[in-house]
């Protein structure tokens, strides 16, 4: 589950650069926002691998939870990529959910990684 968080951690200081670029009507790089994809896929990857060997933490529905959060916060990155793609603007709407759900599950996962932890 810690590779998972190291993943998503780094996806998410990559992803704060590229919000602050659109939100400042910049240019996003396609090749780093592509970084951020793969960043956060391998993420997504890591924590099914964690869920499915059942690793330590696994308590409750709280991996699984999380998994579907990030799961609907890349959705939502394929659809800002899919505009990148078009040369389209970037709705900052999206960028704005895309970032709260990723967010909110990059806690929940950091809350699991804890609970996993050994006392002391």
């Amino acid at each position: 589950m810690h590779l998972s968080l190291l993943l998503f951690a780094l996806a998410a200081a990559v992803g704060l650069w590229l919000a602050t670029r659109a939100a400042r009507a910049r240019s996003v790089p396609t090749t780093v926002a592509v970084l951020h994809g793969l960043l956060a896929g391998g993420g997504i990857v890591a924590l099914f691998a964690a869920i499915a060997r059942g690793a330590p933490g696994r308590t409750g529905m709280m991996p699984t939870l999380t998994l579907a959060v990030f799961i609907v916060a890349a959705i939502v990155g394929l659809i800002l990529f899919g505009s990148q793609l078009r040369r389209r603007p970037l709705s900052m709407p999206l960028i704005v959910i895309h970032a709260v759900a990723a967010l909110s599950a990059l806690a929940l996962l950091a809350l699991a990684a804890m609970a996993a932890a050994p006392p002391g």
